[in-house]
């Protein structure tokens, strides 16, 4: 709206849906990627050589809130981002949610997946992430936290 894009929220929201749907952001995404030197799918490839730790419910359950900024401060101890501009990047380095929270879960089932080229960094990472990601014996209420949840 504030970009003269669409005329009205209902507008704007259709919009939005329509280019997530379509495949048009995903597209913009690799183009920008490109304009920048960049290669998407030799990226991906390259990137995606080392294995992921996994990170498994310990019981049955539901996935509770996620601490935001705990996740934060351990994918950047593991490499995902900077502290000072002198630290380094590695661009392996994240973590996948594989649930969300208020999900129901079962014991052994893989709730995430840590990633770091650095193996010591990799399994730290994962450590973290089990004291992190919690299981409830109760679903938490979750706001919808992307606009395609609200609008889908």
């Amino acid at each position: 709206l504030l970009g003269n894009v669409a005329t009205s929220i209902v507008d704007a929201k259709k919009s939005t849906v329509d280019a997530w749907k379509s495949g048009a952001a995903h597209s913009i995404f690799h183009q920008m990627i490109s304009r920048q030197g960049g290669n998407w799918k030799e990226s991906k490839e390259h990137y995606s050589t080392s294995a992921p730790a996994e990170i498994v419910a310990s019981t049955n359950g539901y996935m509770g809130d996620v601490d935001a900024r705990a996740l934060a401060h351990a994918t950047i101890e593991a490499g995902a981002g900077r502290l000072v501009e002198s630290d380094s990047i590695d661009p392996v380095a994240g973590v996948h949610l594989l649930v969300s929270a208020g999900s129901e879960v079962r014991s052994g089932e893989t709730i995430a997946l840590a990633f770091a080229s650095d193996k010591n960094k990799r399994d730290e990472l994962a450590a973290q992430l089990q004291s992190i990601l919690k299981i409830t014996t109760a679903p938490v209420e979750q706001e919808p936290s992307i606009v395609i949840d609200v609008w889908s």
